[in-house]
């Protein structure tokens, strides 16, 4: 996003056909996980956070799961 801009998540939804888990990983130097979720099979879940989670400036949000069938969204915004 930019040298001293951040990436702040605001909601995750998560599907897949099998169980298993993820998580949204701040991609600046060694990996932070900045959020975990787990789920069972043919479920969709949806997080509204109250709080935003904010990335490391200028830094990507990396995804990791254990799934092969999957979909992620991830909503939020960008600021200092």
């Amino acid at each position: 996003p930019g040298a001293s801009l951040s990436r702040y998540i605001t909601d995750v939804i998560f599907g897949s056909d099998t169980v298993g888990s993820f998580s949204l990983v701040d991609t600046t130097g060694t990996p932070v996980t900045r959020f975990r979720g787990y789920i069972t099979a043919n479920q969709l879940v949806a997080v509204q956070l109250r709080c935003p989670i904010k990335c490391a400036a200028n830094a990507n949000v990396g995804i990791t799961t254990s799934m092969t069938n999957s979909s992620l969204t991830i909503q939020g915004y960008v600021g200092p």
